[in-house]
């Protein structure tokens, strides 16, 4: 659910709530390591950057400061600590001293069940509870912000950090999109344009998964009927689909949304039609609630599964939903 005056951000595992003008400015990576800068129209505010941990062996604390004594070669720090909710460990706030606007503002949390660390520089105030006093000039740790602190009035979207587990579905939210992905599935590649976001993922079996999601949809279905959209691709491939029956009505949730569901299959171009055959499930459906085209495309080297292309359109712009998230 959208909280006032903030929009979900979800990305590769981790979620955080930024303000209506922010927008993700830059993107690369994927869910083992990667790199986002935030930002609004004028200026970048924050740089997120993500990065799997080893299941065994792994000491936050002994990773954090190697950070930190990276950071003390060019300015003296001082170390903050505070309790996000969904972390592990105390979340790490570092300023290089003498603290000014201009400082640089590095956060690093970590979730086991996520096996994630997250590092989040800021280049606005985090602005905590227990804020560092510029009088203070030496590298010390402040114990006594231990508790959780939520996102509330000029708070840092830091605050509202939390983590998706490794074997559980993932949320992602970008843009005032949002859609859930099944376990296993990681970030292949991604196209961001305002008003037509298409993303592409891949499971380690070899299944692939496209959603798309294009509005207005008065102007998208004003351009071309939903069967066509149907058609169109994303993304390149050297693959043919060919149908194995026309598209389908059918209801995808408990709303009454309506749309069209197609099987087909993939296939390369003659002489080299009969290899690597893959079996395909489209679906597209119309939203009139949030005037969106929400589309899903599953493909798999056997037997395509339905159910999958069925529950990614249902937990399409969960964040939407009455009660959805937090």
């Amino acid at each position: 659910m959208t909280h006032q005056g903030y929009l979900p951000l979800a990305w590769c595992g981790w979620q955080m709530r930024i303000p209506l003008d922010w927008r993700p400015l830059r993107v690369s990576g994927n869910r083992l390591k990667g790199m986002m800068t935030v930002g609004d129209s004028t200026q970048a505010h924050m740089q997120i950057k993500w990065l799997q941990a080893k299941s065994r062996g792994f000491v936050f604390a002994e990773w954090v400061s190697r950070r930190v004594a990276t950071l003390q070669r060019k300015d003296k720090t001082e170390t903050e600590l505070c309790r996000l909710a969904g972390t592990d460990e105390p979340c790490r706030i570092v300023q290089s001293l003498p603290i000014r606007e201009t400082s640089r503002r590095c956060a690093y949390a970590y979730s086991r069940e996520a096996s994630q660390v997250i590092e989040v520089v800021s280049f606005t105030p985090f602005q905590t509870r227990h804020s560092c006093s510029p009088k203070r000039s030496q590298t010390s740790v402040s114990e006594s912000s231990s508790e959780t602190l939520p996102i509330q009035g000029g708070a840092h979207p830091l605050f509202s950090l939390e983590f998706s587990d490794l074997h559980s579905p993932t949320r992602w939210a970008v843009f005032d999109v949002s859609f859930i992905t099944p376990t296993g599935y990681d970030i292949e590649t991604h196209r961001i344009n305002l008003g037509d976001m298409a993303f592409r993922f891949a499971h380690r079996g070899g299944q692939r998964l496209v959603l798309r999601q294009v509005y207005p949809s008065e102007t998208a279905l004003a351009r071309r009927e939903m069967s066509k959209w149907l058609d169109d691709r994303p993304f390149k491939e050297h693959k043919l689909l060919k149908c194995d029956q026309i598209p389908q009505t059918i209801t995808f949730d408990s709303t009454g949304t309506q749309g069209l569901l197609r099987r087909g299959r993939k296939r390369l171009p003659f002489p080299l039609h009969s290899v690597a055959t893959r079996h395909s499930i489209s679906a597209i459906a119309h939203d009139t609630d949030f005037s969106r085209l929400l589309m899903a495309e599953y493909d798999s080297p056997s037997s395509a599964d339905e159910e999958v292309v069925l529950q990614v359109m249902r937990d399409m712009n969960w964040h939407k939903a009455k009660g959805a998230g937090r």
